[in-house]
């Protein structure tokens, strides 16, 4: 399953804590099976956001550029200030393929994931906050235009990198795609942001959908469906008069979504459907904080369950991945508040910050119980941005450690593993096994800042991570460097502590042809006597199939048109559309 990372919309922004200052450098003496990052006669800068891994051993990035960005022997030039990149790497023959989209604003992609035609579909945002309404971005020979400042894209490229698809949505406001999902349809599941317009009340479109947001000027999430046609058909929303964030999204078992994000800046309450979540109250400067949440979206649209991190503490949530029984595994950071409380409670489990900011690794069951939760850090700032399921029960997460500006050489613990930063801010990778228990953590970087904003597991077990880095940066014993203002990396972390098992097979999706159907539907990747069970969009059992079948096909006779859930025995399903 594909991690997810913490979104950051463009990369000035992103690189704030990043153009601070330097500190001497110290090498790591971690040996890293391979390392990648643009070439150093790059001109501007150029980050990664998300990262998933193909069928043949590559990987494919997504992210944005400015000026001019070089991958081996292929070479972006940007349209305006910021463009999208989607590229494709393969350790054993490098960049093998480079697309942009992008026009005179600031443009970016965000979320990516590769579909089971091999076309890949990427999500972000085009236009910016300097651009006017009407700005327009271009996607090959397709060309969106925004509704105001910041508006959501979603595209697809072929596998030889050829756009086919741009669809837009968005308000006035500044808007955002954070997470993107594959459906068993052949449709795309998007979530984000919408609103945040201050004093300005924003309707959302999505195609002929519209989303109100609940406040004048804050930003409320959404969850919103595409068809494989390119074609809105659901959205949906949760909020109230702050700013709430969607950070990472992943499916559950169900046929549902799982969301985790914040919400409740200056102490304001958030419904998600008829749930409602309120914050505690952290003041830091005169401003009133919020907190993370994780909640659960059905396939009708239902929202089914909001459940915020420890409300008497300040908790965000950052990553999230799920497990095969509908377990949320979520990670972030807790505890950056001066003088504030610095314990977090999951359940009976209470953490204490170390320092100024924590790591944490989370669960919480499909009943909306926590039950683990581990915590790493030190003196300095530690954060996690994105998290992974390994094999064999193991959980991996990373991002950065040991943050205090012109003070590096502060140490992290991740159980009874101690890193030591060497410059203003470090990457960290670390695996937790199936108790909760940190096993192993490695830690890399130079004299200036890195950060890791994704990582991926691939079919052998190995991780890969995807970060940025300012001036120079050593990522195991590799020195890189940028010509511009920042450049990122893409890299396998040691297999020898990380990932020294192959992971388990997983079982294949089911598939569903065709879909729509009226009078029956071949199930892909389910054995002819595998019991089968069709439930409704309430969730309840409309049929089953559990006598012993010859074929894979799944009689519909006597069903009324509608959106239906078929599962199998295992827990594997899809969705179905009867006409």
């Amino acid at each position: 399953m594909p991690a997810t990372r913490h979104f950051a919309p463009t990369l000035p922004g992103l690189l704030t804590l990043l153009l601070l200052g330097s500190a001497p450098a110290r090498a790591q003496a971690q040996q890293w099976p391979w390392v990648t990052s643009p070439a150093p006669n790059t001109t501007g800068f150029a980050f990664i956001q998300a990262v998933v891994a193909d069928a043949t051993g590559g990987f494919i990035v997504t992210g944005g550029f400015s000026n001019t960005l070089i991958l081996g022997g292929l070479t972006l030039i940007s349209a305006g200030g910021q463009d999208v990149f989607v590229a494709r790497f393969n350790p054993s023959s490098g960049w093998t393929q480079a697309a942009q989209a992008g026009g005179a604003g600031d443009d970016s992609g965000i979320a990516l994931v590769l579909e089971p035609n091999g076309n890949i579909a990427v999500a972000g945002l085009f236009a910016g906050s300097t651009t006017p309404p009407g700005t327009t971005a271009a996607f090959g020979p397709l060309t969106l235009t925004s509704a105001g400042e910041y508006d959501i894209f979603v595209a697809r490229l072929t596998p030889a990198g050829t756009w086919v698809q741009a669809v837009r949505a968005g308000s006035i406001g500044r808007d955002y795609a954070s997470g993107l999902l594959t459906d068993s349809t052949g449709g795309l599941i998007v979530a984000g942001g919408f609103g945040d317009n201050p004093g300005v009340h924003s309707s959302a479109d999505f195609g002929p959908l519209t989303l109100e947001e609940a406040g004048y000027g804050s930003a409320d999430l959404f969850v919103a469906r595409l068809d494989a046609t390119g074609q809105w058909v659901q959205a949906v929303r949760a909020g109230g008069r702050a700013n709430e964030t969607v950070a990472a999204i992943a499916p559950d078992q169900h046929g549902g979504v799982v969301v985790t994000g914040t919400f409740g800046d200056y102490g304001v309450s958030a419904d998600f459907g008829a749930i409602r979540l309120t914050p505690g109250i952290f003041t830091v400067g005169g401003w009133l904080r919020g907190t993370g949440y994780v909640a659960r979206l059905n396939a009708a649209g239902d929202w089914t369950q909001a459940v915020a991190l420890d409300t008497a503490s300040n908790g965000y949530s950052t990553a999230l991945c799920v497990t095969r029984d509908g377990t949320a595994v979520i990670a972030g950071n807790f505890g950056d508040v001066p003088g504030g409380r610095n314990t977090i409670h999951f359940g009976p489990t209470v953490l204490r910050s170390a320092g100024l900011a924590d790591v944490f690794v989370a669960r919480l069951d499909s009943a909306g119980t926590w039950t683990q939760a581990a915590q790493a850090g030190g003196p300095g700032g530690d954060v996690a941005l994105a998290v992974a399921l390994g094999p064999a029960g193991r959980t991996y997460v990373t991002g950065y450690y040991g943050y205090a500006l012109g003070n590096p050489g502060l140490p992290a613990a991740f159980g009874a593993t101690q890193l030591t930063s060497v410059g203003n801010c470090d990457v960290f990778v670390a695996g937790l096994d199936a108790t909760g228990a940190w096993v192993n953590a490695i830690g890399t970087g130079g004299p200036d800042t890195e950060q890791v904003y994704d990582l991926v597991v691939d079919r052998q077990g190995g991780v890969v991570v995807a970060g940025i880095f300012t001036g120079t940066a050593r990522i195991g014993n590799q020195l890189l460097s940028t010509g511009g203002g920042g450049g990122f990396f893409l890299a396998q972390t040691p297999s020898s502590l990380l990932a020294t098992a192959p992971l388990t097979e997983v079982a294949p999706a089911l598939h569903l042809t065709p879909n729509p159907a009226r009078t029956e539907v071949r199930v892909a990747g389910s054995e002819p006597g595998q019991p089968l069970t069709l439930l409704d969009a309430t969730g309840r059992v409309v049929k089953t199939n559990n006598e012993q079948r010859t074929t894979n096909n799944f009689n519909l006779h006597g069903l009324a048109p509608g959106l239906y859930l078929l599962r199998a025995a295992d827990g594997r399903t899809a969705r179905l559309v009867v006409e």
